[in-house]
C-alpha cells in the first residue's frame, strides 16, 4: 500500500512539474548522472535533491555577499561625502537638500519658487517623453522636509528624493582584463534580461523592440 501511494504521489508531482515547465518556459537543465537521487519532499522521492539544495545555498551565499558589498559601499560613500549626501527613510543615499520633480507643471514650479525652492537644473528625456527637474530646498531644510512640503503644495505632482544609484553587483570582483575581454568580444544580436517592475510594452520607445 505504501509503495502504491508513493508511486501515485510521484506521478502527480512530475505531472505538476511538466505543466509548470510548459507554462513558464523553464529552460532545460542538464543534471549529471552522478547527481544524488533524492530530494527532501515528504512522502515523495525525486532526482537531484542535493543538487537543487546546493544551488539554492550557493545563490543565497552570493546574495549575502553582494548585499554586504552594497552595504559597505553605501556606508563608505556616506562617510566620505557627509556634506553632500543624506539618507531617505529606508536608509538609501540621497543628495542632501534636493528633490526631484517629474513633469512638473509651470504653475507648480512657480508655486515652489514662491516658497523659496530653487530650480537647479532641468533635463528632457525625449526618448521617454519625461522632464526631470531638480529643486533645491529652502536654506536649512532637509530633503525629507522639502519633499513633504512639495507634495503638500502640489498633491497631484510627482516628487521624490534625488537618490544616489550605485553600480550593480560586486564591483571589486570584476577585474580590468575581464572587462576588456568582454568589450573586445564579437558583436551581434543578444538577449538582455531585466529584473524590475512592470514594463509598458506599448510605449513609443519600444516600437521597434521585441520584448
Amino acid at each position: 500500500m505504501g509503495n502504491r501511494r508513493e508511486k501515485i504521489l510521484r506521478g502527480l508531482l512530475w505531472t505538476a512539474v511538466l505543466l509548470a515547465g510548459s507554462a513558464a518556459q523553464i529552460p532545460d537543465v542538464d543534471i549529471p548522472d552522478t547527481a544524488p537521487s533524492r530530494i527532501g519532499v515528504p512522502g515523495v522521492l525525486t532526482p537531484g535533491g542535493d543538487l537543487v539544495s546546493g544551488a539554492a545555498g550557493a545563490a543565497d551565499r552570493t546574495l549575502r555577499r553582494l548585499t554586504g558589498a552594497r552595504f559597505a559601499r553605501i556606508e563608505g560613500l556616506a562617510r566620505e561625502h557627509r556634506a553632500e549626501l543624506d539618507r531617505d527613510p529606508q536608509g538609501e543615499l540621497v543628495v542632501r537638500a534636493e528633490v526631484v520633480a517629474i513633469d512638473i507643471t509651470e504653475a507648480a514650479l512657480q508655486l515652489a519658487l514662491d516658497h523659496k525652492f530653487l530650480l537647479k537644473r532641468t533635463q528632457e528625456l525625449a526618448e521617454l517623453g519625461v522632464k526631470i527637474s531638480v529643486l533645491q530646498t529652502p536654506e536649512g531644510w532637509t530633503a525629507r522636509r522639502g519633499l513633504k512640503e512639495l507634495r503638500k503644495l502640489d498633491p497631484t505632482g510627482s516628487y521624490d528624493f534625488n537618490h544616489v544609484y550605485l553600480d550593480g553587483g560586486d564591483a571589486a570582483a570584476v577585474s580590468a582584463p575581464a572587462t576588456a575581454a568582454v568589450a573586445e568580444g564579437p558583436r551581434g544580436k543578444g538577449r538582455v534580461g531585466l529584473i524590475d517592475g512592470g514594463v509598458d510594452g506599448g510605449h513609443q520607445v519600444f516600437q521597434n523592440v521585441r520584448l
